[in-house]
């Protein structure tokens, strides 16, 4: 009678462990999100001075996927100031999915000019599918093709 008891305690305590293990690691690979995106620059506007001072207002359209196997159009529209050696880029963009669920995000960039173009995406409203991105800032990378067409990046971790 004792074997059967110890036997039952020893298969509760590793059924626990198990679905303590199971809970973590879905935990972890939730909380990692990615998202790859391309696209062109369909609107730009700029002034620029003789000293090296401008202000662009951009707008982007492109097609994205994530890694929830989630695809759809983005949208983005903002601003690149230029002084001298310092970039600014303020953008806000919208994500529709293939059900029409969306997410908006800012993207920012405040750095020296370079080529690396290496910022942030903030994720700051979103509706139902997409709520558990609000309030995360993800690192984000993008390359050029020609000037107008960029191919971009981004990667989320808890």
């Amino acid at each position: 009678m004792l074997v059967v008891a110890i036997q039952l305690k020893y298969n509760l305590d590793m059924k626990i462990l198990f679905i303590i293990y199971f809970l973590l690691v879905t935990n972890m690979i939730a909380a990692d999100y990615s998202s790859e995106s391309s696209g062109k620059e369909t609107y730009k506007f700029s002034i620029e001075s003789v000293d090296g001072y401008s202000i662009e207002i951009r707008k982007t359209e492109g097609t994205w996927t994530d890694s929830l196997g989630n695809y759809g159009l983005n949208t983005c529209v903002g601003t690149i100031i230029k002084e001298k050696e310092k970039l600014n880029l303020d953008l806000l963009c919208e994500n529709v999915d293939q059900n029409k669920q969306k997410s908006w995000s800012k993207l920012y960039r405040k750095k020296t000019i370079d080529d690396s173009v290496i910022g942030v995406v903030e994720y700051i409203e979103a509706t139902d599918k997409y709520k558990f991105l609000v309030g995360k800032k993800c690192n984000y990378a993008v390359k050029f093709y020609d000037t107008n067409f960029f191919f971009f990046k981004h990667k989320c971790n808890e």
